[in-house]
């Protein structure tokens, strides 16, 4: 998560800690619905890579 800037460590924090939804942090964010989701997608991919890669 450090690897993270702080609007992507707010996404994953917030849908994933608080269980909020995506159109909640949209709001909280200002960003569309959409916007979070495709950020989400991102950030979730990376860290796999970045796991993934530290495992092997």
């Amino acid at each position: 998560m450090d690897k993270l800037n702080a609007e992507e460590q707010q996404i994953i924090y917030g849908i994933f800690l608080e269980e909020k939804t995506e159109k909640e942090l949209a709001t909280q964010l200002q960003l569309s619905d959409s916007a979070v989701g495709y950020r989400k997608r991102k950030i979730l991919k990376a860290l796999y890579q970045a796991m993934r890669s530290y495992t092997e």
